[in-house]
Formats: structure tokens, sequence, C-alpha cells
């Protein structure tokens, strides 16, 4: 397990060093790469990255090298290696209270403010003299806190949207109840899609047969010539385009049976059984309409006399 050493900050290019060392032997390099904006550029940067590379490979255990590496790094921009480089530094040498701080603001750079304000606290804790940290643990907490403010202010006004669209939402519902118009729209943004014309067919289909469903095919007359032809047209058409359609299948073979066309309404159901052999629904209406078929069909024969065989 490396030893934990005290890690000071030169007060001239805020390179690492040792406390055994009479002087910062980083410091030409650094102070390029500090002013490297103004002077040098990134070139500067890539010098200093060189030759701490060169550093870490004589010694790989050296963890002021990864420090100053990463303080490269971070000078460069490259935030995502200068963590890597901070984090092996503190692996190294868990008292390295720099490496803390420095890696708390390449976590502030990269907007991840939490993990950064674990940081900062470290370094203070590691060196409460640190008034650098000390001042990067304030503006991270105000920063925190700012972000919370501002999250709280969108999820309430998320929430007032919401509300928004629900009482929009139950307006539609009252003024179109069946969802007719809806599926009207829907049809013009996308007149390829079955499902706008389904849902078109069944929203006149629940508006006609409302309140009628007690009187055995009654309603089939209340139903407007004009919604009629829509209903037939709109489910003709979400077949075409979707010939697997069962709901708009069964939907038809309930309306042939019921305007007495026993083998339209069949020729349906025998598509759904082709589909699904086990649909429990088709086979149920192929039963009814045959035993429409028959009642129709005894019906006629009474009334001219034949009489039923």
């Amino acid at each position: 397990m490396p030893s934990v050493v005290a890690i000071l900050e030169c007060p001239n290019c805020g390179a690492a060093f040792a406390p055994n060392e009479n002087k910062c032997g980083y410091c030409k390099t650094l102070v390029s790469v500090n002013s490297s904006a103004h002077t040098y550029g990134e070139e500067a940067c890539d010098r200093a990255i060189a030759e701490y590379t060169a550093a870490i490979k004589r010694s790989p255990g050296d963890s002021l090298s990864y420090h100053n590496r990463g303080f490269a790094y971070e000078c460069k921009g490259d935030y995502e290696r200068a963590l890597a480089d901070y984090t092996e530094a503190i692996r190294l040498n868990p008292g390295n209270s720099l490496a803390y701080r420095r890696r708390a603001r390449s976590l502030q750079n990269k907007g991840d403010y939490q993990h950064a304000l674990s940081d900062v606290n470290e370094a203070v804790r590691l060196n409460p003299e640190d008034d650098i940290a000390l001042s990067l643990l304030v503006g991270t907490k105000r920063t925190l806190d700012a972000l919370g403010g501002i999250k709280q202010t969108l999820d309430s006004q998320t929430a007032i949207q919401q509300q928004s669209s629900e009482f929009l939402e139950g307006i539609r519902k009252t003024l179109d109840p069946y969802g007719i118009s809806r599926a009207s729209e829907a049809i013009q943004r996308n007149p390829t899609d079955a499902a706008g014309y389904w849902d078109r067919a069944n929203g006149l289909w629940e508006r006609a047969t409302t309140g009628w469903k007690n009187y055995a095919g009654a309603y089939a007359g209340y139903l407007q010539p004009k919604d009629k032809e829509i209903l037939l047209g709109d489910l003709s058409q979400a077949i075409k385009l979707d010939p697997r359609h069962v709901k708009a299948r069964l939907l038809l073979s309930e309306l042939y049976t019921i305007w007495g066309q026993h083998r339209l309404a069949r020729a349906e159901c025998e598509c759904v059984l082709q589909m699904d052999p086990t649909s429990r629904e088709a086979q149920e209406r192929k039963e009814k309409i045959l035993y429409s078929y028959r009642h129709t069909y005894s019906w006629i024969q009474r009334m001219v006399g034949i009489g039923w065989n």
C-alpha cells in the first residue's frame, strides 16, 4: 500500500510538489500550461503531458507525475483524461488533497456537481487550510442549490403542463366523446395508417349503438346514410391497408349480418379464422350468422306460406 504523504501546491504555477523538495521542479513547464490560452496554446500542454508520461514510464508508482499530467490535461480541456490521472494519483496517494480538489474542478467542468461536492469535501477534510478548496466548496454547494431550485421549477412547470393537457383532453372528449374528429385529423396527417380509419369507424359505430344494444338489430337503422357510407369506407380502407386487421373484419361482418348480407358476413369471419383458427369471437360470430340466416329464411318462408322444412 503506498505511503500517504503531504502534497503542497506551488504558489507560482500551481504544480504539485513534495515537502522535501526545495523548489518546484515543474514550474517552467506548467507556467506555460497555465498561460497557454494567451501564449503557447496547446503546444505547451502537449509538452507537459509528454514530460509527465515519460516520468510515469520511468516510475509507474509516482503519484506526483499522474497528478501533474492530470493538471496538464485539465488545462488542455481534456477532462476525461484529467479525471483518470487524478483518480490514479489518489489511488497511489490517498492523502493528496490537491488531487481531490482538482478532480472536483474537472467534474464541475463536466457538469457533475454532485460527485464534485464529494471530492471537494474530502479535499477540505484533508487540508482545512486550503482556501481555494473552501471557496470551491461554497461555490459547489450554491450551484447545487441553484440547480435544485431550477429542477423544482421545471417539475412544477411540467406538472402544470400535464394538468393543462389533461384539462384540454377532457374538453376534447366532451366535445368529441367518440373520438371521431380526432380520428379524422389523424387520417389527414397520415392517410396510410389503418389505425386512423379503424378509430373513426369504431367511433361512428359506438355513437350509433349507444343506448340501442338491448334491441337486437334495431340500432342498424339508426346509422345516418352518410355515417353508414363513411363507416363502410373506413372499415374497407383499414382492411386494405392492414389485411390482418381482425377488429375491422369482425365489425364489418357484424354490419353485413345486420343488413342481411350473410354471405359477405361469413366471408369476413372465414378470413379471420384463416388468420387465427382459435379465434373464439370469429367462431361465435359465424354461428350467429348461420342462426340469423336461418331465422331470416324461415320468416320469408312463412310470409309466403311455404313453411319450414
